[in-house]
């Protein structure tokens, strides 16, 4: 894929994290969630980029969940009231600088609960993950799952033993996710932020971080589709155990 006009640090990351919190509340959809002074609570930059060393940053850390969840307290969904809990680990550490679009993340699960809200019991969840060599089972790379088990606070689900299937999917980011969530549940708010220029510049830099190697590795596969050397199928092309798609940053 093509170069693009942006750049990726833990200083625009950690912007981006304030930005979404800032909107969210402005907006009404969130209780007060991350602020200047309690962002490093869930967020961590790397060492470069605390030494103002961005063009040699190693990428960052955001990882939220239980107490620190992102939630949505009150949506609205078949005339029904619900809670929508986001919580994640998203990281992007890498031990040599550049290579971002190719390797994006080295780590990525992000999880989406719906709930009711006076009891907190879960209605609904699904996760997006980013499968590695270190999975025992067939994974696609990137990938959807129902289920999986919450945190505390939550009742443990009796399917929690259930971990398939795992439903092939385009990368997610936390912007992205978000950005899902308001979608789905605030359709006219997304409609509102997808015209506001600092969101939409958000949202694009997400998907020009994680989205051009899923399309290579697409594009790789669609045209070497007839070749007996190639892969089997797509989803074969995706397995993190079987497939050449390795994208995680190393």
């Amino acid at each position: 894929m093509g170069s693009n006009s942006f750049n990726w640090d833990c200083e625009q990351a950690r912007r981006d994290v304030l930005l979404i919190s800032e909107v969210l509340g402005r907006h009404n959809v969130i209780n007060p969630w991350i602020k200047v002074d309690t962002v490093s609570d869930v967020f961590q930059q790397c060492e470069q980029c605390k030494s103002k060393r961005h063009k040699k940053c190693l990428g960052w850390t955001l990882a939220f969940r239980e107490r620190q969840a992102l939630v949505f307290p009150s949506l609205s969904l078949e005339n029904r009231t619900v809670k929508v809990e986001l919580c994640g680990r998203f990281c992007a550490r890498r031990k040599n600088t550049g290579d971002w679009e190719k390797r994006p993340l080295s780590e990525c699960s992000g999880a989406i609960s719906v709930l009711e809200p006076t009891t907190d019991r879960i209605l609904s969840r699904i996760h997006i993950d980013l499968a590695t060599t270190d999975a025992q089972e067939h994974e696609p790379v990137w990938h959807i799952q129902f289920g999986g088990l919450p945190g505390p606070g939550h009742e443990k689900p009796e399917t929690r033993w259930l971990k398939v299937p795992r439903l092939p999917s385009q990368p997610l980011d936390f912007p992205l996710l978000v950005e899902l969530v308001l979608y789905n549940f605030k359709p006219k708010l997304w409609s509102q932020l997808a015209v506001d220029s600092v969101w939409r510049r958000m949202v694009k830099r997400s998907e020009s971080l994680v989205l051009p190697h899923y399309f290579e590795h697409w594009a790789s596969y669609w045209n070497m589709r007839h070749n007996d050397q190639g892969s089997s199928s797509w989803l074969a092309h995706q397995s993190n155990l079987s497939g050449k798609w390795k994208p995680w940053a190393v």
